[in-house]
């Protein structure tokens, strides 16, 4: 029973899969060169934060580059705006779409290459060049597009650590009914009566 614990341990995670639909780009690119999709750990928050994207899966598709991913991206964090106190954005979204966000970071294409900064909202995409004033930008909506089920991948530490409890559950299990059987043995001993076979007892009736 212990070793069974070790694989209900890990159980699949359920992830909120939102893909943004362009209407329209600023720059004369083909609707079709802009997308992307956010996988979201819940199907609904009004008070979200970062964390609550997979950033593993989720991406951007723009005119520029095939994609940005965002576990590549640094400095992703939600914006803020206001003075002269500066308010982040809520993150919020519904079954249906992303209702409110404005999530921002930058990557490099290449190693050492000025990176590109990006940004999200409900309606749009935008992407800034290295060299600016091109901001190619495609407006959209986010739309929500089911599930998807993400394997959990234990640890290793973990997987030996509960492997090993189980296996010191079961060695423990064993000692306690051979401690039983040897108890019984010696209370037949003692109250003198027979035993099916007094060499399976070793010697504790004398």
């Amino acid at each position: 029973m212990a070793l069974a614990g070790v694989t209900s341990a890990y159980a699949d995670t359920i992830e909120y899969r939102y893909n943004f639909q362009p209407a329209a780009t600023d720059d004369g690119t083909p609707v079709s060169d802009w997308g992307g999709s956010l996988f979201l750990y819940e199907p609904m928050s009004l008070g979200g934060s970062v964390t609550d994207i997979d950033q593993s899966d989720s991406f951007l598709q723009t005119s520029l580059v095939p994609s940005f991913f965002l576990k590549q991206s640094s400095g992703v964090a939600i914006r803020s705006v206001g003075s002269p106190i500066r308010v982040p954005v809520p993150f919020t979204w519904n079954s249906a779409t992303i209702t409110s966000m404005d999530i921002v970071g930058f990557e490099s294409l290449t190693v050492g290459a000025p990176p590109y900064n990006w940004e999200i909202t409900p309606t749009s995409i935008s992407i800034s060049p290295p060299d600016p004033p091109v901001i190619p930008t495609a407006t959209g909506v986010w739309v929500a597009d089911g599930t998807i089920t993400v394997p959990t991948v234990p640890d290793t530490a973990s997987t030996i650590f509960l492997a090993g409890f189980g296996i010191i559950g079961l060695w423990g299990f064993g000692n306690f009914i051979r401690s039983r059987q040897m108890a019984m043995a010696r209370f037949r001993c003692k109250n003198s009566r027979p035993l099916p076979s007094r060499r399976a007892v070793r010697g504790l009736c004398r």
